[in-house]
């Protein structure tokens, strides 16, 4: 169910009427994260990235807000979605860096790496998707009392993990500095 509330809004988010400011998120996210060839063979996943950040990361420079926060404010001026609680839902939303801590048959454990936080996630594919100890960036959404990953995932080599802690324990001593601040 979750999955095709995360579709429906991926499709608000580019039709024609977002079609100038898909293809200006585009270009600014190749600026960051390089370019996305239609032959690659990860082009699915890093598409599904770049949308994901497009809807629930990036500031727009025309209204200052992301395109979640955007449609919502639209819908309360309309009236006109029954989406609407379910984007203000989406808005909560926990984009981090984890590992797994444990994998059963319908869910999965994973630990933030900024926060500390563990959290248990429903998650059918776990098996087949996760190991143990792997670390990821993925988003977490929490629907029907539940937490869910949108589906889209950066895994990390099991070498890179310690220096992943290690650059995280960087940004956190940042950002504990900013809130002081």
């Amino acid at each position: 169910m979750i999955k095709n509330y995360l579709n429906q809004l991926i499709d608000i988010a580019t039709s024609d009427n977002h079609f100038d400011s898909v293809i200006d998120a585009r270009k600014e996210y190749q600026s960051i994260a390089g370019n996305i060839y239609e032959d690659d063979k990860s082009y699915e996943n890093r598409m599904a990235l770049f949308l994901e950040w497009y809807v629930f990361d990036r500031i727009s420079p025309e209204t200052d807000q992301t395109l979640l926060e955007t449609l919502i404010k639209k819908n309360k001026e309309n009236r006109s979605s029954n989406m609407l609680p379910i984007f203000e839902m989406f808005t909560t939303n926990i984009h981090g860096l984890f590992i797994v801590k444990k994998i059963r048959d319908r869910s999965i454990k994973v630990l933030n790496l900024f926060d500390s936080e563990v959290y248990e996630a429903s998650e059918s594919l776990g098996k087949l998707l996760f190991s143990k100890s792997g670390v990821f960036e993925g988003r977490l959404i929490s629907y029907d009392n539940m937490n869910h990953f949108t589906g889209s995932f950066c895994f990390h080599p099991e070498k890179a993990t310690r220096f992943i802690k290690r650059e995280v324990k960087k940004v956190g001593v940042i950002i504990h500095r900013n809130k002081k601040e």
